[in-house]
């Protein structure tokens, strides 16, 4: 395990860079689970993983700005579920290179009348050894967004909307199989009354 983080502050602006090193070792569960259709694997090998990230944040007085968080990873012997035969079973699926960026955008308290936040990830998780070099890893989308829109009528009563997006997901390392692009929208009310919390979502 090693990290080393350097981070540089110019008024409201700050910069960092970051690299680290980690190990993480198969649970028990990965290596001796058996029943629902699936198995444990006793042979894995720990999953070790060198990240490279830099980045910039700007945020005021009034918590609005913007932070974006490029980064680079390179994975060795990293662990992951496949399914042969309708059996799920723990597996080291070789080497891969994860590459992509996290954003990060609030209005805070810059309007009096409503709060946007809005969070975007893109990340493409690429295998670059073994027979199905090249493809994305299963069950990583590449895109993530979440916008959120909270409107306070009150100082007690707010309207609060939330937007998700998840782009298509790989069922399998052949990206053969695949689940589509997925929205999800929620609208709700939540009032704050003598220290209690009402809240209805649809």
């Amino acid at each position: 395990l090693f990290d080393l983080k350097i981070t540089k502050r110019v008024g409201e602006l700050s910069f960092f860079t970051e690299i680290s090193r980690n190990t993480t070792h198969p649970v028990f569960q990965q290596l001796y689970y058996s029943g629902s259709g699936g198995k444990g694997n006793p042979d894995l090998k720990s999953e070790h993983s060198l990240s490279f990230y830099c980045g910039g944040n700007f945020f005021n007085k009034k918590k609005a700005g913007i932070s974006i968080k490029p980064f680079l990873i390179f994975y060795k012997d990293k662990i992951g579920w496949s399914e042969e035969n309708g059996l799920w079973q723990c597996e080291n699926i070789n080497s891969s290179v994860n590459y992509g960026f996290d954003t990060f955008f609030s209005t805070g308290n810059f309007f009096t009348y409503f709060l946007l936040e809005c969070d975007y990830s893109l990340c493409r998780a690429i295998l670059s050894s073994g027979e199905n070099s090249g493809n994305q890893i299963m069950y990583t989308p590449v895109h993530n967004l979440n916008v959120r829109l909270t409107i306070p009528f009150t100082k007690n009563f707010r309207w609060h909307n939330e937007f998700r997006f998840t782009s298509k997901k790989f069922l399998d390392n052949s990206n053969k199989k695949s689940v589509p692009d997925s929205f999800l929208f929620n609208t709700g009310f939540l009032w704050n009354i003598n220290k209690l919390e009402f809240s209805a979502t649809w």
